[in-house]
């Protein structure tokens, strides 16, 4: 085993090193991507909560000026418009007026008061003043003041909110329950062409005065409302709360449970988002106010997160990584050429001799356990130096160090002692085992033929064998005892194998 770690880990370890090391930069990147990911879902979290506690906050500080506004009726049902207009510029001057369209009112006119509220407007404030949409009510609700004026909001006189369904099913709500309600998803009066934005109308009910416990019905007066353009109303809160989160977080806001086009409110990604949506990070917060529900869906945008922490992590451990693969490949290069023969790629005198003592401490140690060890000198090996050169000499070398090679277990040790002599350990091998491979090697180089311009070159090869034997003193008269089966090999002709 430990022969076939020498011969095998200085090839294995460092694509070992390599893989380890890439793989536990692969887990830390993938450790710290799901840490910022963590920390990036929480803050996303976070962010839709506070989101949606500012809308709330902001519809409620709206809520408190249109109730504001009602109880400047509850003090006196003779609201002139000057009056009102001074009424609202006060309110603009506060910071939550932000993102209100305007603040009006609707008076509350039957059918048979229809004419003379008409010629009343026309003479005191706009002669081509008018009720529309036109058509037979029982009863009408037009915009007589709304503030600030400007050239949306003169659109808006005169409108009848009582004729449209949405607008109509929230004012009913806030007459009947006497509270601050709020309408779904309308087109306000006061578009045009450009830039047209979903709406929304809050109300709050006016009712004559001291006729607060009556039949609320009977007892109406007229509306306090406030219309919002959603981009307008909500652009401020989202993008400002948090510049840097908003920029990577996607809100649309729904009118109701259905998130469908024709509910959408508000949607705050440019068209380029849309392909960027990152699905895991979702969260769907429903928030009630007067009546109304929204559904309001928070995407995270899918390159919003920063991996650069990630990257990072990847390039210098996969550097560190490739660098240390190196250093142990190199390691190994440099003690492979200090146990290894140059000529041959077979292990040294140093190494072998080393191994051989340890082998004769293993077979002392272990009762059942043998080793040979085998001697081999290539016959007339000075003639073929003489003859062919020495370039001839070391292709013949080389050549007969492969066949020992191929022929040896993983196990075993082959080795170059010096010139033409070679060695062969045969770890855990007996007399027999030793016998069939030595005759083989001997037969093979016996075959073996080197091409030269002169001719072919032949040779064959002697081979001393021994037993390592418990009680032998050292590995090296191990050696002493293989060597002197090697000389009586070449004394009795050569090409042949002698036993110790």
């Amino acid at each position: 085993m430990n022969l076939y770690f020498q011969r095998y880990l200085p090839s294995i370890l460092p694509w070992l090193v390599l893989m380890t090391g890439l793989l536990v930069t692969g887990l830390t990147c993938y450790e710290v991507k799901l840490d910022i990911e963590r920390n990036e879902y929480q803050q996303f979290v976070f962010y839709c909560y506070e989101i949606s506690t500012k809308i709330t906050a902001r519809l409620n500080a709206h809520k408190q000026i249109v109730l504001s506004s009602a109880a400047l009726f509850d003090a006196s049902q003779d609201v002139t418009r000057q009056q009102w207009h001074d009424f609202v510029q006060r309110l603009r001057s506060d910071e939550h007026f932000k993102g209100i369209q305007g603040l009006g009112f609707l008076l509350w006119i039957p059918a048979e008061q229809l004419a003379a509220h008409q010629a009343q407007q026309r003479a005191e404030v706009l002669p081509d003043y008018k009720i529309y949409p036109e058509g037979q009510r029982n009863v009408y609700t037009p915009i007589v003041f709304l503030e600030p004026i400007n050239e949306r909001n003169l659109r808006a006189f005169g409108y009848d909110m009582y004729s449209e369904p949405v607008r109509r099913a929230a004012m009913e709500q806030a007459r009947d329950q006497n509270k601050v309600t709020l309408s779904g998803k309308v087109t306000l009066i006061q578009e045009t062409d450009q830039n047209v934005q979903a709406g929304t109308l809050m109300y709050a009910p006016v009712y004559r005065k001291n006729q607060h416990n009556a039949v609320r019905r009977a007892a109406i007066y007229g509306w306090v409302f406030s219309p919002f353009r959603m981009d307008d109303f909500l652009e401020p809160l989202v993008v400002g709360f948090n510049n840097k989160v908003s920029n990577t977080v996607h809100l649309r806001i729904y009118d109701g449970h259905l998130m469908q086009a024709d509910t959408l409110l508000y949607d705050s990604a440019a068209p380029s988002d849309a392909n960027r949506i990152n699905l895991f990070f979702i969260r769907k917060i429903e928030t009630t106010f007067g009546g109304a529900l929204w559904t309001l869906q928070f995407n995270w945008i899918a390159d919003g997160i920063d991996y650069s922490k990630v990257w990072i992590i990847l390039s210098a451990g996969s550097l560190s990584s490739f660098l240390l693969s190196l250093l142990f490949r190199d390691y190994f290069i440099m003690r492979q050429f200090a146990r290894t023969d140059p000529l041959t790629g077979l292990f040294n005198r140093r190494v072998f001799l080393e191994q051989l003592e340890q082998e004769k401490q293993k077979v002392a140690r272990l009762p059942r356990y043998s080793a040979v060890l085998l001697m081999l000198d290539l016959d007339f090996f000075k003639k073929v130096n003489d003859t062919y050169g020495h370039a001839t000499g070391d292709a013949v070398l080389k050549a007969f160090a492969k066949i020992a090679h191929n022929n040896s277990r993983t196990i075993d040790m082959p080795a170059r002692l010096g010139g033409e002599e070679f060695a062969i350990l045969l770890s855990g091998a007996d007399q027999n085992d030793a016998q069939l491979m030595a005759e083989r090697l001997r037969w093979q180089v016996a075959e073996l033929i080197i091409d030269h311009q002169t001719g072919p070159v032949q040779i064959t090869v002697s081979i001393g064998a021994a037993c390592i034997l418990g009680d032998d003193i050292s590995g090296y008269a191990v050696l002493q005892r293989a060597d002197a089966a090697l000389y009586k090999a070449k004394d009795g002709g050569r090409n042949q194998i002698c036993w110790a």
